[in-house]
């Protein structure tokens, strides 16, 4: 049950991952507006009031250009990051194969006996003093 459970959730992520990616193209593929051109007309109030809002409108359009492309960029990382993300999870909850006599051979400490004549001298020092 909670190996399902696991698996159901791998696969789960490795899903979102790709409705981002999915979802990343299809904001790449809005329109984000268009620009409006300068014009001139007979009276100078009017010229101005209008080349203002073209302004205005133009630049509205280039912060959509801005934001359309950043939420892009960041939906196709994420969507990758995900599926590598869970993928790689998804491979490591699997067992790995056992391998026959893979134990370590034991060591020998060899300053056992050493360490161990060291402290008898030391013994017998203390008592000869």
């Amino acid at each position: 049950m909670n190996i399902n459970l696991k698996k159901l959730g791998n696969i789960g992520g490795i899903i979102s991952g790709l409705i981002s990616i999915i979802f990343s193209f299809v904001i790449r593929g809005m329109k984000v507006g268009y620009l409006e051109p300068n014009k001139i007309y007979g009276g100078d109030a009017y010229t101005g009031i209008q080349n203002a809002s073209a302004q205005a409108a133009n630049n509205v359009q280039a912060l959509a250009q801005i934001v359309r492309t950043g939420l892009f960029a960041f939906l196709l990382v994420l969507g990758i990051s995900l599926i590598s993300f869970f993928t790689l999870k998804m491979h490591e909850d699997k067992p790995a194969a056992v391998i026959a006599n893979t134990a370590p051979a034991p060591q020998v400490n060899n300053n056992a006996a050493y360490e161990n004549k060291n402290e008898a001298v030391n013994e017998n020092s203390a008592y000869n003093e």
